[in-house]
Parts: C-alpha cells; sequence; structure tokens
C-alpha cells in the first residue's frame, strides 16, 4: 500500500500540478459587437422566445414582478455558468438582455439604442425626472450585466441597475 501512495505522490507532483493550472483558467467570456447589434436589431423575437419558453408573468415593472424575473434569471444563469460558454448560452443570455430591456421599454416609457463607444455597448435608454422640468438620460447595459452575473458577479450587482429604474421616477 505505502509503494501505491508513494507512486501515486510521482504522478501528482508530476502532472497533477499542471492539471490544476489548466483548470484554474477561466474560459474567456466575452461580448463582441456582433452580439449587442444581434440585440438591437432582433430583441422583440428575443423577449418573445424568452417569455414564451417561461412563462413568466409581465403585467408591470414592480418589485413583485422583478423578484419573480430575477429569480428565474439568476438560477438559468447558474446553470448555464456550469456549461460552456457556447452558442446556446449565449442565445439565452441574449433573450434574457431583451426580454428585461423590454420590460423597461414597455413600462418606463424608454427606448431601444445601439450606440457603440470605444468601452462597450448600450442597448436601453431610460429618461428619469430629475425636476418638472428637465429628465436626464440612463442607459443600461442588460447584455453586460448578465454576463458579469454568468462570470460570477452576484445576484444584486445584477438588479441594481435595473431596481434603480423601478425607482426613476417617470418624466
Amino acid at each position: 500500500m505505502i509503494s501505491v501512495l508513494e507512486e501515486m505522490l510521482d504522478v501528482i507532483h508530476s502532472q497533477g500540478i499542471a492539471a490544476l493550472k489548466k483548470m484554474s483558467v477561466l474560459p474567456k467570456v466575452s461580448i463582441d459587437d456582433e452580439m449587442y447589434y444581434e440585440l438591437y436589431l432582433h430583441h422583440k423575437e428575443f423577449a418573445d422566445s424568452f417569455l414564451k419558453s417561461t412563462q413568466l408573468e409581465t403585467t408591470e415593472y414592480d418589485e413583485g414582478n422583478f423578484t419573480r424575473w430575477f429569480d428565474y434569471i439568476d438560477n438559468r444563469i447558474e446553470e448555464l455558468s456550469k456549461g460552456q460558454y457556447d452558442a446556446a448560452a449565449k442565445r439565452e443570455l441574449l433573450e434574457m438582455a431583451a426580454f428585461l430591456g423590454e420590460q423597461i421599454v414597455k413600462y418606463k416609457e424608454s427606448e431601444w439604442e445601439h450606440s457603440v463607444s470605444k468601452q462597450e455597448s448600450f442597448c436601453i435608454i431610460y429618461k428619469e425626472a430629475i425636476s418638472q422640468r428637465k429628465s436626464i438620460k440612463n442607459l443600461i447595459n442588460c447584455l453586460s450585466l448578465l454576463v458579469g452575473r454568468y462570470q460570477g458577479n452576484s445576484r444584486e450587482w445584477l438588479e441594481r441597475p435595473f431596481y434603480d429604474v423601478i425607482k426613476a421616477a417617470d418624466y
């Protein structure tokens, strides 16, 4: 038994460290301009597909619906992150982003916009009243937030910008 353990120790020393290093490297997860463009062009179809497959209730952009939406979305992202970041995972993230964006557009008088800057692309614009005469534009990068959650950011980190929309006064 001792000789077997010594032999296993030799294998662990010779091959184990390299195997651990290989396993510890996270797969490259990124969003390219094509994904943003696809989301912008097909957000309605993606959102409809998401609703059809999930049967989530969308009666209002309020805390009750919000909690149900993010319970489902967070669970799906947890499951997706256990697998490969492949075309199917990207498609599901696009559908989630489209769904969330469509809810903001529908209930918070917002609009989709595809704006490419050096840092990132934005897709949802909503307005927040800062006085009776003025409002400011706020941007939510739905896709980037969902991919950030996929990469390990917390649910609270994901929800915060969407929750801020609830608190923003309609203009």
